[in-house]
Parts: structure tokens; C-alpha cells; sequence
């Protein structure tokens, strides 16, 4: 959104426009540090997944190692060891879904928000009303969006605000009727 499709629109009041595409600004700026934050937490959860993954290899690598140098069955512990390092790389494999997942709901959050009308500056705010857990995610869309925000909305009517677009109303158009014209009415048809 520029200047020139706001003039196009209408609106030609620079303090309005100033306003309008400074919240745009602030919007567009939170979604890209959001974007920011998101990419630099999953570059960090792939690089924890690569060293995870390497563990759990060497310790499988040990493993087969100490089998292979112990003859009797007294060198169980390996075992023990790899189902431990397992547990933990499912763990943390888990741990990554759910942030990857909590990420695309509250991206999702704040789209709707904002389709439905919440003031920027608040978002942040309202954002915490709604329980992450509840969001219901479809075809990547928020499918009990009006059971939970209907609650919210109630409660914090005054964010929410619905913008009406108007434009100029025309006067109705002259009568096609030669004796409604005050100019016409003067002359007859014989003259």
C-alpha cells in the first residue's frame, strides 16, 4: 500500500494518510520481524536436530563398537545408553514441532486478527486472550475462529473496529419534464 493507491482510493487528507500508512508501516514491520524471528529459531532448531542426530549416530556407532568388543552379554549398557539418547532426540524432535506449530498459530492469529479489524498497536495484547492450545488449524486457517473469538470480542468491543468505506452521494439527476424546468416554464410550446 502507497500513497498513490490511497489517493486513488479517495483519500486525499494528508494527515489521514500520513496516519493510514504509518499503521500500515508498524504492521508490515511487526510481520517481518516476526518472520525474522521465526526463520532465525528454526535455523536454530535444524542445527540442534543435525547435532542430535549426530549424537544419537555415534552413540549407535559406540554401541555397535562395544557389542562387537564385549563377547558376553554383560555390556548391556549401551543399550541403555542409545535408548536414553533416543528418548531424548524424540523429545526434542517433539519440542521443535510444537514450536514450528505454536509459530504458524500465532501467524495465523494475527492475520485474523487484522482481517477482522483489531487495532495494530494492540495486537500484541489481544493476541494473549487466545489460548495457542485451542486453535483449531485447517487447510492453514484457524477453523473455530468464531467460537473463540466471539468471547474476545465481547469482552473488548473497543479494539475491534469495523472501517466503513463511503464515498460522495450524488444529488438525484433532473427531471427529463419541461415544465419542472423553472427556465422552461416561462415559454410556451407556441412560441
Amino acid at each position: 500500500m502507497n500513497r498513490a493507491f490511497l489517493i486513488d482510493k479517495g483519500i486525499t487528507d494528508p494527515a489521514i494518510l500520513k496516519e493510514i500508512l504509518d499503521a500500515h508501516q508498524g504492521v508490515v514491520q511487526d510481520l517481518k520481524d516476526d518472520l525474522k524471528t521465526a526463520r532465525a529459531d528454526l535455523a536454530t532448531a535444524k542445527s540442534d536436530l543435525a547435532t542430535a542426530q549426530k549424537d544419537a549416530e555415534t552413540a549407535k556407532g559406540d554401541a555397535a563398537n562395544a557389542k562387537k568388543d564385549t563377547a558376553d552379554n554383560s555390556g548391556d549398557d549401551w543399550k541403555e545408553k542409545h535408548d536414553a539418547l533416543q528418548a531424548e532426540y524424540d523429545g526434542f524432535k517433539d519440542e521443535i514441532s510444537k514450536k514450528e506449530a505454536e509459530t504458524q498459530k500465532n501467524s495465523l492469529l494475527k492475520t485474523q486478527l487484522e482481517a477482522d479489524g483489531a487495532n495494530p498497536k494492540l495486537l500484541n495484547l489481544i493476541m494473549r486472550e487466545f489460548d495457542l492450545e485451542k486453535l483449531e488449524l485447517k487447510d492453514g486457517k484457524i477453523s473455530n475462529w468464531e467460537d473463540l473469538a466471539k468471547p474476545v470480542k465481547e469482552a473488548y468491543p473497543d479494539i475491534f473496529t469495523v472501517s466503513e468505506q463511503r464515498g460522495y452521494t450524488p444529488a438525484a439527476p433532473a427531471q427529463n419534464n419541461a415544465t419542472a424546468d423553472p427556465f422552461l416554464a416561462g415559454f410556451s410550446e407556441k412560441q
